[in-house]
């Protein structure tokens, strides 16, 4: 099979009394056949019968206004479940249809929630210059979840096809706006995050590195929010991510230099 989007399909409007959704609710289908649960524990069946018409063209790349399902500078394709829920007193759900290639970063960082199987990810442990200070290092505010609004080293997931040195360098890139040079790994993570019912919302395989900054104007990108070269002890004092302020906490114990590298293994569990 050719390649397909993934589409992310959003409730956007219940009318009347459905059992099953809420406005809100989401899942994914992706490659152009297979379903996956977003924040949902069930589907209803009765809702794919509005779906199913449309998910493999709106999968090959078919703009939904091509199709009647949007209007003008509108890429979201908009279905309804076909309950006449003013005689049977059931639910109509109104469902948007996104197709990763004509969404603004949501459905990536949205398909990360309740994966199949781990993702891996990478992290930088940058140090400044000589232009700044070889005693600071660089840290990022976070955008989106599971780490939104805390301090973290620059990073991110790893795409297919994509070796892990240079995952780093393309996120540094993306997020900070500058060229590192990737060193020798320093630590690694199993982040698993759980929601409420205890499913694994996010899981992440993460693999830190000591990073070299080369060169380029740090600016905040992407899905950063801020970002400060700031000292080992400065940062202790920052809302950090649960596995930043191990890794620094273990830095701190160690004296760790850009130049002395050391792994550390670290665990996070959290409930989100």
């Amino acid at each position: 099979m050719s390649k397909a989007f993934s589409l992310k399909v959003e409730v956007v409007e219940v009318k009347g009394k459905c059992p099953v959704y809420q406005k809100g609710d989401y899942f994914f289908i992706r490659n152009g056949y297979l379903l996956t649960l977003g924040n949902r524990e069930s589907l209803c069946m009765h809702s794919f019968s509005c779906l199913l018409p449309y998910y493999v063209a709106l999968a090959r790349g078919i703009e939904p206004r091509e199709l009647g399902l949007a209007g003008a500078g509108d890429h979201g394709a908009y279905v309804q479940c076909l309950d006449p829920c003013a005689y049977t007193g059931g639910g109509t759900v109104v469902f948007k249809i996104i197709p990763e290639s004509q969404s603004s970063g949501t459905s990536r960082t949205g398909e990360r929630a309740y994966p199949r199987w781990p993702l891996v990810g990478v992290g930088g442990l940058i140090f400044g210059d000589s232009k700044i200070d070889d005693s600071e290092i660089l840290l990022i505010r976070r955008g989106v979840p599971p780490s939104k609004g805390m301090w973290s080293l620059p990073g991110g997931a790893v795409e297919t096809g994509e070796r892990l040195s240079s995952a780093l360098e393309r996120e540094v890139w993306e997020e900070c706006g500058i060229r590192v040079r990737v060193g020798d790994v320093i630590a690694v993570f199993d982040a698993i995050y759980r929601d409420r019912c205890g499913r694994s919302k996010y899981h992440y395989v993460l693999i830190d590195f000591l990073a070299e900054y080369l060169g380029g104007q740090p600016r905040a990108a992407s899905d950063v929010t801020e970002l400060a070269w700031v000292s080992l002890e400065e940062a202790l004092k920052l809302d950090l991510a649960e596995g930043t302020r191990k890794l620094l906490l273990f830095l701190k114990e160690r004296k760790l230099s850009g130049d002395q590298p050391h792994v550390f293994y670290g665990k996070i569990e959290e409930m989100i």
